[in-house]
């Protein structure tokens, strides 16, 4: 497998993303609908979400969302993306957002290159994941906050851009509720990969676009 960017957010916000003009054929939106988390991660991304939590509380009053990789290898023959550990990176974490800043980046390729220089691309970044540290939901059982904001969304499309499009790895984004998840005994996260802004195109469809799945 190809070694991911060492730099995902080397750019600036205003210079365009580099863009092959045939997407990777293994890569293609549809595919890699599935992640599987070891219990190491989730234990670890439950666990530094509780650190946003109380030094969010100790700061401002409030809890902050934290930031940090998927480590994993992708199964090519079940399309799925599989996550072993979960690592640590700075980010620019407030009660309602967590985006990258310089230090991400810079952790980021030193984590690929620990990784390298262990496994020999074995293991590799395969993925984001943050913490939506709101209140517990109580109205259901079956609701949570594991859910994309805009911010979000415009994250994933960058990283997966970079990693899909230039690396050749699929990268997966997740979010977790960890007070949720805590009041319940029971871990809510949600895993999400973009497509791009004008859909698919079907050819056998008359609409111009649509969503993977077909729905719209």
């Amino acid at each position: 497998m190809s070694t991911p960017c060492r730099y995902p957010f080397g750019q600036g916000d205003n210079e365009p993303w580099p863009h092959p003009a045939t997407p990777i054929p293994t890569l293609e939106v549809q595919r890699f609908n599935q992640v599987k988390i070891s219990t190491t991660a989730v234990t670890k991304m439950l666990q530094h979400a509780e650190v946003g939590i109380a030094d969010g509380l100790a700061r401002i009053g409030k809890p902050v969302e934290v930031m940090g990789v998927l480590v994993g290898y992708c199964d090519y023959q079940q399309n799925t993306i599989v996550a072993v550990d979960a690592r640590r990176v700075p980010c620019r974490g407030g009660a309602h957002s967590a985006e990258p800043d310089p230090e991400t980046g810079i952790a980021m390729s030193d984590i690929a290159d620990e990784l390298d220089e262990l496994y020999g691309g074995s293991l590799q970044v395969v993925g984001w994941y943050h913490s939506h540290p709101f209140d517990e939901v109580k109205d259901s059982p079956h609701q949570h906050h594991c859910r994309f904001s805009a911010i979000d969304v415009d994250t994933q499309q960058r990283m997966q851009r970079q990693f899909d499009y230039m690396a050749g790895v699929p990268f997966v984004g997740i979010v977790v509720d960890p007070l949720t998840s805590l009041a319940r005994r029971k871990f809510h996260i949600g895993a999400y990969r973009t497509y791009t802004p004008n859909g698919v195109a079907d050819p056998e469809v008359s609409s111009p676009a649509q969503t993977p799945d077909g729905c719209v």
